[in-house]
């Protein structure tokens, strides 16, 4: 084996050793860190972090700013240190095969293909190659943070960077927005699993987003 992945593993500290069990045995992952998950305090200054809805509620504000800070931390811990090939998860990624040669460039490494806007209710309609596939900001965008490659220690950096600003948007909008990532890899290498989000309270239907990338008709052009 001639290559090999940096695991930075975003959980609460007590999922670690089970969410863990599945990427141990995978030889081409030579290190797993742990990135202990953060929830932020209310105090009532810190919401006006968040460019989000009017109506957003205080909670779920506390628990994107949280995934924020969760994310900032890893990247911080891949640019110190000086670690390439690096894959950032969330506690709730599921591996859905065996893991690829490492990517050349930084990458979404699942997701849901969704609209440019959330005013546009479209359906996107591509047929991506297998492998990686440029994102067509113009057309459609990558929503989830769940599983991201990031090449080198100075990508990481960089979106690290960018997060500090007076009004930041949901991280995964804010990556988007700014076109961090130009790429998604096919199909998808990490699903959502079905569960409650620690940002809404509840089951959402990001599960069945990320699966395929929400893609449902495929061009056959």
């Amino acid at each position: 084996m001639s290559y090999s992945y940096s695991v930075y593993i975003i959980c609460k500290p007590d999922k670690y050793e089970s969410i863990i069990k599945g990427l141990v045995n995978i030889p081409q992952i030579t290190s797993i860190k742990l990135i202990p998950a953060q929830f932020l305090n209310n105090n009532g200054i810190v919401l006006k972090d968040l460019n989000t809805r009017y109506n957003t509620k205080p909670d779920k504000i506390m628990g994107k700013l949280g995934c924020i800070a969760s994310h900032r931390i890893a990247l911080l811990a891949i640019y110190n240190n000086k670690t390439s090939n690096n894959i950032i998860l969330e506690e709730d990624a599921v591996l859905t095969g065996k893991l690829m040669g490492p990517p050349d460039k930084s990458c979404y490494l699942g997701g849901w293909l969704g609209p440019t806007t959330f005013q546009k209710q479209e359906p996107i309609i591509i047929k991506p190659k297998d492998g990686m596939n440029e994102i067509e900001y113009d057309k459609f965008r990558v929503i989830m943070t769940h599983s991201l490659f990031i090449k080198t220690p100075e990508e990481a950096m960089e979106i690290l960077q960018s997060t500090f600003i007076p009004k930041i948007k949901n991280y995964d909008i804010h990556l988007s927005m700014n076109q961090h990532l130009k790429y998604y890899y096919y199909p998808p290498v990490f699903t959502q699993a079905n569960h409650k989000s620690e940002i809404d309270k509840k089951n959402n239907k990001n599960h069945e987003h990320s699966k395929n990338y929400g893609l449902k008709e495929i061009d056959s052009n």
